[in-house]
């Protein structure tokens, strides 16, 4: 098995940690994986699974992403050059978030919860076709669950590197599966219609792609026209898969409850246009506000 070693950098603020957790969500996630400060998957390229883990090195004013890759052919450009582009994408390794820490100043709350995490940056799934994925997983259902899904789908149907963990299936794998396969593991007829649906779709035809270049309002629409894909999904997918930061996925229940506790109900109701075009990355905090209150992060401010 080859192998691989180089350098990314970081713009500043970074901190990996906090970045890798916005990502993985729940310490049960077997995709992304964030262990003795690395954080860890499998990214499958042209059907072939390559180990990548990422480490943060440098200093706070140059931080720096130091990557390794196994597999075969690891060393090669063609390998390292996609690898090193999906990182920067799913780290958000060259955003620039100076307009929010900006608008930050001018808020309490926004500034003390900004201070309470910076440096994170806001994560993005490796496709806009595992955004959807993991949309529709999780739809109506607790993110333990949807999670739970999400691995099982991933143990079952994924290509597995040499250590057996599981990259996470590709439109090809999920439109070869059978529909009363998906449901075995435990999706409900409509899902597993759904997702199956997708992925042929998908392998088709790159029509999940093609919303890069679309408005959020012909974005959306393109989206709820897909089978399971309804106004939440969709949204989610627009933040978690395309990085549309002005983006707050309005019908996650457990989101607006995190948003209420935060601002006050009163306040919560109007305070997301104020914040307007960092919605999406609001709520990225308060989902790390929520793990650090589980105890599987620890803000700046504790």
């Amino acid at each position: 098995m080859g192998a691989s070693r180089f350098t990314l950098p970081a713009r500043p603020p970074f901190r990996l940690d906090y970045t890798a957790w916005a990502l993985r969500r729940r310490p049960e996630n077997i995709i992304d994986r964030w262990e003795d400060g690395a954080y860890s998957r499998v990214l499958v390229l042209e059907g072939r699974p390559y180990s990548v883990r990422a480490i943060q090195s440098g200093s706070r004013l140059k931080p720096r992403l130091e990557v390794t890759v196994r597999g075969g052919g690891a060393g090669r450009q063609s390998v390292v050059k996609p690898v090193s582009e999906l990182l920067k994408k799913m780290l958000s390794l060259d955003a620039d978030l100076s307009g929010f820490y900006a608008l930050a100043r001018g808020n309490k709350k926004l500034r003390d919860i900004s201070a309470q995490f910076h440096g994170m940056k806001p994560p993005r799934f490796a496709s806009v076709f595992e955004a959807a994925v993991n949309a529709v997983s999780c739809q109506q259902l607790s993110l333990t669950v949807g999670i739970t899904l999400l691995n099982r789908l991933a143990s079952a149907f994924g290509i597995k590197d040499e250590g057996g963990a599981p990259g996470f299936p590709g439109p090809r794998e999920l439109s070869g599966a059978m529909i009363t396969e998906i449901k075995r593991i435990g999706y409900s007829q409509a899902k597993a219609n759904a997702l199956a649906g997708l992925a042929a779709r998908q392998e088709k035809e790159d029509v999940l792609g093609a919303l890069e270049d679309a408005g959020d309002t012909d974005a959306m629409r393109l989206l709820t026209g897909m089978k399971g894909i309804g106004r939440w999904s969709a949204q989610y997918i627009l933040l978690r898969g395309l990085g549309r930061l002005n983006i707050f996925p309005e019908g996650d229940s457990g989101a607006s409850r995190a948003l209420a506790d935060w601002l006050g109900p009163a306040e919560a109701a109007h305070s997301l246009s104020r914040f307007h075009p960092y919605g999406g990355f609001i709520y990225f905090h308060l989902l790390l506000r929520g793990l650090e209150s589980k105890g599987y992060v620890r803000g700046y401010n504790k």
